[in-house]
């Protein structure tokens, strides 16, 4: 996969970005991005492209996952909906959102409002 990079220090460049095995299946919504240290200067094409996810062979990640940097998704691996990837997942692993949970907070401020007369 090709994709236009432009940096306003530097011509226009095609460079590969986030790079597909074969048969890979992305459902929507899925983030595939860079990641880099805050106020990293990036200086040449390398440097650029050595910051985007790899997905290995007959990859799965479903809808609204994140993967964020360098990270690899092994061959056959699954990400599971919603699940934020920062680390290597190697082949025919999974990973999955934890499960919701219900906040105190939540309950606190669910309290002070119905005391206050507005609606919750």
């Amino acid at each position: 996969m090709l994709t236009v990079v432009d940096r306003p220090d530097a011509r226009t460049a095609r460079l590969p970005a986030a790079v597909n095995g074969p048969r890979v299946q992305l459902y929507q919504h899925v983030t595939r991005g860079a990641r880099g240290a805050l106020g990293a200067t990036l200086t040449t094409p390398r440097d650029w492209h050595a910051r985007h996810p790899i997905a290995g062979d007959d990859a799965v990640i479903y809808a609204g996952a994140i993967i964020a940097g360098r990270v690899r998704v092994g061959a056959r691996a699954i990400v599971g909906g919603n699940a934020w990837l920062l680390d290597d997942l190697p082949d025919d692993g999974c990973v999955i959102q934890p499960p919701a949970r219900l906040l105190d907070a939540a309950a606190d401020l669910r309290e002070r409002l119905s005391r206050s007369g507005d609606p919750a």
